[in-house]
């Protein structure tokens, strides 16, 4: 009995109260004729050209640009030094000293001892 008033007053309710209007007074959330009060654009988008070499960085990107130079003269100067060579620079660069200590303990083969250890942790 108690549940059938409350379904009764809330009918009641539902039926007596009108509908949501917005603000505007043009119904609905984004009106009856949204952008009917802006102006059309008249006439053509012009085309874009672009460097007209094609693709994102043109049709043959660095061809006039020569390898750089690699001193190869004197690796074991320094620790760092042989790290231009190597697969992983940073990598290098972290174990540049111990590598190099390890390396000039047999200073005839130094280069093929540090591309031994570059290769070794190189995953």
């Amino acid at each position: 009995m108690r549940n059938l008033l409350l379904v009764a007053v809330a009918a009641g309710t539902l039926i007596l109260s009108t509908g949501a209007h917005a603000q505007s007074g043009q119904g609905g959330y984004l009106g009856t004729s949204p952008g009917a009060h802006q102006l059309a654009t008249t006439g053509t988008i012009p085309s874009l050209h672009g460097s007209g070499q094609g693709g994102y960085l043109g049709e043959n990107p660095g061809a006039k640009l020569a390898p750089a130079k690699i001193d190869d003269t004197d690796v074991s100067s320094s620790p760092v030094a042989w790290c231009r060579k190597a697969m992983d620079f940073d990598r290098c660069r972290a174990t540049a000293a111990s590598n190099h200590a390890l390396c000039m303990a047999h200073p005839d083969h130094y280069q093929s001892c540090r591309a031994a250890l570059d290769h070794m942790y190189f995953k």
